[in-house]
C-alpha cells in the first residue's frame, strides 16, 4: 500500500506542469468534483476529507499503442493493462508524465484507475497541457516504483509530435515518482479528455 500525504507545493507543480489525466475508456473526464475513492480510506487529510490509498497489484502487464493527434491537436495515447496477479477491487494503476526539466514526477489520487475484473483494461491517455518541445516520458505504473511500460513523446521545433518506446529504466523515466492525494483540488485542463485511460 502506497500512502503519501497531499502537499500544496506538489499541487502547485500540477497546475504549472505537464500532466496527464486518466479515465476509463469511453468515459470523458470532466472538471468538477473528484471521483469517489477506490478501496478503503484509512486516514484523513488536514481538511477532514478521506485520504485515498494507492494499493498496487503484485503483477501487471501492458503497453501503449500508436500515438494519436486529434483535430484539436490533443496528444492521445492508447494501450492496455492487465492485472496478472491476485485480483482485488482495491488494486489500481495510473499513467504518469516525466518532464525533462523536473527531477521528480507526480502520480495523483484522482488519476488512479482499477483493473478490469477479467482480461485487459483499455487505456486512453492524453495530455492536459501540451507537451513541451523536447522529450517527455510517459509510463504506465502499477506503483510509484513499478513501471509497466514507457514511451517518449518527442516534440520538434515545428511542434510535430512523435512517440517511441522507452525501456522502463531509461533516464527520462527513471526519476522518483511522488504520490499525492489531490482529492480536494480542482481538475486541471480545459475539459479535454486528457487521459482517457481504460482503467476500469
Amino acid at each position: 500500500m502506497i500512502r503519501h500525504r497531499r502537499s500544496s507545493s506538489a499541487l502547485a507543480v500540477l497546475a504549472a506542469g505537464t500532466t496527464l489525466l486518466v479515465t476509463s475508456a469511453g468515459t470523458p473526464t470532466q472538471a468538477g468534483p473528484a471521483p469517489s475513492p477506490i478501496g478503503s480510506a484509512s486516514a484523513t487529510s488536514a481538511s477532514g476529507a478521506p485520504y485515498r490509498n494507492w494499493n498496487p497489484a503484485s503483477c501487471a502487464t501492458g503497453g501503449f499503442g500508436p500515438l494519436e493527434i486529434d483535430a484539436d491537436h490533443n496528444v492521445i495515447i492508447e494501450g492496455t493493462v492487465t492485472n496478472c496477479g491476485i485480483r482485488a477491487d482495491k488494486f489500481s494503476f495510473t499513467v504518469v508524465a516525466f518532464r525533462p526539466d523536473r527531477d521528480t514526477a507526480f502520480a495523483f489520487s484522482s488519476r488512479l484507475r482499477p483493473y478490469a475484473v477479467t482480461g485487459p483494461t483499455a487505456i486512453r491517455a492524453g495530455f492536459v497541457t501540451p507537451p513541451a518541445v523536447g522529450s517527455t516520458g510517459v509510463c504506465l505504473l502499477r506503483s510509484t516504483t513499478a513501471r509497466i511500460a514507457c514511451l517518449a513523446i518527442d516534440v520538434d521545433a515545428q511542434h510535430e509530435v512523435t512517440a517511441r518506446p522507452l525501456s522502463t529504466d531509461d533516464p527520462l523515466v527513471s526519476k522518483p515518482v511522488l504520490y499525492q492525494d489531490d482529492a480536494l483540488s480542482p481538475e486541471p485542463g480545459t475539459g479535454f479528455c486528457a487521459t482517457c485511460v481504460g482503467l476500469g
